[in-house]
């Protein structure tokens, strides 16, 4: 007999994103190591930035994000890591590519996704072992990449008229050559969800071939005031 949690899909890859990126920017450097406190989550310690204008800023992206959500359109949530040029370095990418927003879930499922997405936090967290070293005085910003019709109806409706983001029509780009450094790929009937990161060419690695989306949506990173 299966037991079923009435939790949305898209409220649990949210709270999940929120994690993610605190342990982005634990990791990768972005903020001093004492910004951050150590709580529990999906059975194992992770870092969670204590920076009051940091909190509100990760929060008001991830509100941004639940509304998109509702379109069913959201397609890659990215995270943007530039160098003090304002140059892309770094793009840690979680690619949704099926978002299925139940309000039952099996309570199986439930607990295998949370082994999941434990996994891919340890993978954050270790991702120094695979790439470049962190950028100093580096800045951060987020796009997310809606398909076209949920773009229309996000636009239509006025749903983030009290968020500040920009409407860009071109990828995030830089001018040098870039490559790839798969993470973790997660698969139910509710949700499909692969994150990789993408890395400019600061050291040798494979090359990368960039894939089009539609839309994308972008909001620029908060810095700590020193």
């Amino acid at each position: 007999m299966d037991f079923y949690c009435d939790f949305a899909t898209s409220n649990i890859l949210c709270e999940f994103l929120e994690v993610a990126v605190n342990a982005i920017l634990y990791s990768r450097d972005i903020y001093p190591r004492g910004s951050f406190d150590e709580k529990k989550k999906y059975g194992i310690p992770v870092q969670i930035c204590v920076h009051a204008e940091v909190r509100s800023y990760v929060d008001s992206i991830l509100e941004s994000l639940r509304i998109m959500m509702q379109s069913n359109g959201v397609h890659l949530f990215c995270i943007l890591i530039l160098d003090s040029a304002k140059e892309l370095v770094e793009k840690f990418v979680f690619e949704v590519s099926a978002l299925e927003n139940l309000r039952n879930i099996a309570f199986g499922d439930l607990l295998s996704l949370e082994q999941d997405f434990r996994s891919l936090l340890l993978k954050i967290y270790t991702c120094n072992s695979v790439m470049c070293l962190p950028v100093k005085d580096c800045t951060w910003k987020v796009e997310i990449h809606l398909q076209h019709a949920a773009f229309l109806e996000v636009t239509s409706k006025q749903l983030l008229k009290n968020m500040f983001w920009s409407v860009e029509n071109e990828l995030s780009q830089s001018s040098n050559s870039c490559s790839i450094v798969p993470l973790k790929s997660i698969s139910y009937s509710f949700l499909q969800l692969q994150m990789y990161i993408q890395e400019m060419n600061r050291c040798s690695q494979l090359p990368y071939i960039s894939q089009n989306t539609d839309i994308r949506f972008q909001e620029i990173g908060q810095q700590l005031n020193s």
